[in-house]
């Protein structure tokens, strides 16, 4: 815990940026930012080695901001120096206890417009907890976000307990499917069904989907046969 501390005044978080890609031209439409931890004695930590600690001492909302900023920031870098990337946008992911703070709104508009970011450009990744108690905080939180132009993107889907009724009535507008059902595609017949189910379920709401994890041509193939954007 107290290296994860002075981790923030030594400057020891990363980020690695995961491409999101459209299946269907293989283009590259997006990145998802992903925090590293470069330890000074332990060298390159991924997330499962400190999250779970970050999570029990409330220092996560800490590290989500700096995520929020440092992939913002990235962003507008990439956008002035490659006009290629002018259409990219940028996956952070949120925490609840983030999510449901008073100033997270205002923090994203100031960073959109410190950085010239287009609202659209940046899309915020919630897990299904965030709106599992129903219309709270969370979900006015999320209005209020939508209002401002910002993506909503509900992370590992179909592995959340919420209720479809919640999740109906919140204003998302794409899904993640978790790699657990991505993984092994090709032999799980139950997984291929769900996402299958999952595929449907977010046309017919009218949300993006993107599928988590895709390493071979063959899931590739399967899913794009299957639907998936």
């Amino acid at each position: 815990e107290t290296d994860f501390r002075l981790a923030f005044e030594r400057a020891e978080f990363r980020l690695h940026y995961q491409p999101i890609v459209e299946l269907a031209s293989g283009r590259l439409v997006g990145a998802e930012a992903l925090v590293r931890w470069w330890h000074p004695r332990r060298g390159l930590l991924t997330p499962a080695d400190f999250l779970p600690l970050a999570e029990e001492t409330g220092l996560i909302v800490d590290l989500d901001a700096w995520v929020l900023r440092e992939a913002c920031r990235q962003l507008a870098q990439w956008r002035e120096r490659a006009p290629d990337f002018a259409a990219l946008s940028m996956n952070v992911n949120v925490d609840e206890r983030q999510m449901v703070s008073p100033g997270i709104v205002e923090e994203v508009f100031t960073l959109l417009q410190s950085h010239r970011i287009p609202a659209d450009r940046l899309r915020l990744e919630v897990t299904e907890t965030a709106f599992r108690a129903g219309r709270g905080q969370a979900e006015q939180r999320l209005l209020s976000l939508k209002a401002l132009g910002v993506g909503l993107v509900v992370d590992d889907f179909g592995t959340g307990y919420s209720s479809l009724e919640s999740f109906a009535a919140s204003p998302f507008d794409a899904l993640k499917m978790d790699q657990v059902f991505i993984r092994d595609i090709e032999t799980n017949p139950r997984h291929r069904a769900i996402v299958r189910t999952i595929t449907s379920f977010a046309d017919e709401l009218g949300l993006a989907l993107t599928a988590e994890g895709i390493e071979t041509p063959a899931q590739c193939e399967r899913l794009r046969v299957i639907g998936c954007q």
